[in-house]
């Protein structure tokens, strides 16, 4: 959650006046006793409003936002819940806890534009917590990331199924070889 948080306070920090001063009025929006922090019934209440009822999901949630763990969200930590919402940030379909770094995600609801996705820890993929899914074709979200770049870079279907697919074909090398840019760092080149 600490990554999450940096990345969220950085967006917040490097905003612009506007993106700040709507982030200000959400946070206002949430704190409806008007105490500058959001207790749990005022989060609680904002969840239900905004039809997330499930209670177990809503209190991990919560503790996970709770950086310090004294009941209350606080501005700070409140950047943090902001950047979940903002970019749609997933939940495990398993232990309900928030995705942070890489996860697994099936690649064929990933694909579907009626479904949605079903994304899986790290921890629950490694201990098939997930096995009562239909579709075996999981993978991370690092390699879904760059397997859609790198496909549609060569104009193919961008079908993450096909991405990956094409990604992981055997090549007569895995090696990652450096390659040096002008005027950049060293950068690895599959």
């Amino acid at each position: 959650m600490e990554e999450l948080h940096k990345v969220a306070r950085a967006y917040y920090e490097n905003g612009s006046p506007e993106v700040r001063s709507l982030t200000q009025k959400f946070f206002e929006s949430m704190d409806t006793n008007r105490d500058g922090t959001i207790n749990r019934q005022e989060f609680m209440a904002f969840l239900n409003r905004e039809g997330c009822t499930d209670a177990r999901m809503n209190h991990y949630l919560f503790a996970e936002m709770d950086r310090d763990n004294n009941g209350i969200i606080d501005f700070n930590e409140f950047l943090t819940l902001y950047y979940i919402i903002k970019t749609k940030n997933g939940y495990c379909c398993q232990c309900w806890r928030c995705l942070k770094g890489l996860y697994f995600t099936c690649a064929t609801c990933f694909d579907c534009p009626t479904a949605r996705t079903f994304d899986l820890c790290t921890d629950c993929y490694m201990t098939h917590r997930g096995a009562q899914h239909p579709h075996a074709n999981f993978v991370d979200s690092a390699l879904l990331l760059r397997a859609r770049r790198n496909v549609s870079s060569f104009h193919y279907p961008v079908q993450s199924t096909y991405a990956v697919q094409h990604l992981m074909q055997p090549t007569s090398s895995h090696a990652i070889h450096p390659q040096y840019q002008p005027g950049s760092k060293w950068v690895s080149v599959m």
